[in-house]
Parts: C-alpha cells; structure tokens; sequence
C-alpha cells in the first residue's frame, strides 16, 4: 500500500509531481522501519521546498530545524521559516534506507534532479555529507562581515578571577619559551618606531612599558 504523505487539498504539491523527483515509500503492516530518511520540508507561502535526510524522526528532525531557525542561522530555508512562520512548513518523508551511505547518495540524486528541473528548493549545499561549499571567498567573506555589523556576541560576558590567573600563567609560560623583544630597546623609542623597527603590535608595545614600570615600582 503507497501511502500519501502531503495534506488534501495541498496546491504545494503540484510542484513536486515530477515522477523523476517524487516517490512515496511503500509500506506495509508489520514492515520493518528503515534508519535513514530523505524527506521534503515544502512552504505553504511561497511554494518552494528544502529535500533533506536524517537518521531520527521526522519530528525530532523538525525540532532540530525549528532550532536553528529561532538561533538565528542564515540560511534560505530558515529565513523564509522566520518571515512566514515556523507553521507555514510541513514535512514530507519520500524515502527510507537501511544505511546512511545509500541515503546520502539518494539526496545527491533529488537535489541533483530537482535543480535540473528548475524545481523551487531552498538547498545550499548539493547533499550528502558534503556540506555547503564555498567558491568565492572574498564574496563570502564579505557578506560575513556585513551579518555580523552591530553584533556585540561577548557583551556582558566577564571572565572569572581564576580564569584570568589561568590565562596570565599560560600565557608567560608561553613566553618565557619564545625568543622575544628587548623590552627596554622596544620602549626605549615611540611606537611609530617600535613598530617600524621590531614589527612591534600597538597592543604589546604598551604591555611593556607597563611591566617595565611595574617592575620599577
């Protein structure tokens, strides 16, 4: 017995009718249930679809997706969940499989036939375990820094007094290991100079003249 996974009356449908893309498990009672599952989360509003696998349950599999969509995360899936509603998606499962080896090499397959069929999908990456890969990195690497403006994601954190003795002792162990400046040498002069002279940082020219002054104290 074929079973029909989409809700009546579902026009969301119609876009995935393609008998090359779409197929619903057979199952029957008593049936052994498979581990891997490929499954379509389809937009109410907007009518595209995200083709994914996963080796739990389809409403663990929700949950985890509804996870990152309320963290945040940028992705075309999760921005659209945010515009029009967690509600606005449902799941559909189109294919089990005993082993996450077939069911990756199945979702390459959808992805692959969905794109070739200028289907409406919401898919980064090509599937599988591959992951999203990027190609232009300047590119990618500017919207980054364009996302991220105004984030402040360390306010209000403090470390504790014993991290921070933590830190200072690794830090000098470190140190006392490295062929380093001539402190007096390096202070001796401005930090333009420094700077020009020993590659000294801004940051570390001025931790010298502290400890030197401390040191003097």
């Amino acid at each position: 017995m074929k079973t029909e996974y989409i809700p009546s009356g579902m026009e969301a449908h119609d876009i995935l009718r393609d008998e090359d893309i779409v197929r619903s498990p057979e199952k029957s009672e008593g049936s052994e249930v498979k581990m891997y599952k490929i499954y379509y989360m389809v937009s109410y509003e907007t009518k595209k679809y995200y083709i994914g696998m996963t080796g739990t349950s389809l409403n663990k599999r929700m949950l985890s997706h509804k996870s990152s969509c309320l963290s945040g995360k940028k992705t075309p899936l999760y921005d659209i969940m945010r515009k029009y509603g967690i509600s606005s998606f449902f799941m559909v499962l189109i294919d089990e499989f005993d082993t996450k080896e077939e069911c990756c090499s199945a979702e390459i397959d959808y992805i692959y036939k969905a794109r070739k069929n200028n289907h409406l999908l919401l898919n980064l990456a090509d599937g599988g375990e591959g992951g999203f890969v990027v190609t232009d990195i300047d590119s990618w690497k500017e919207k980054l820094r364009i996302s991220r403006q105004g984030g402040k994601p360390a306010l209000g954190m403090e470390h504790t007094e014993e991290n921070k003795l933590l830190f200072s002792k690794v830090s000098k162990e470190y140190w006392n290991t490295q062929e380093t400046y001539d402190s007096i040498a390096v202070t001796s002069v401005s930090f333009k100079t420094a700077k020009e002279k020993y590659g000294v940082s801004k940051t570390h020219y001025y931790r010298l003249k502290r400890t030197l002054s401390n040191d003097q104290c």
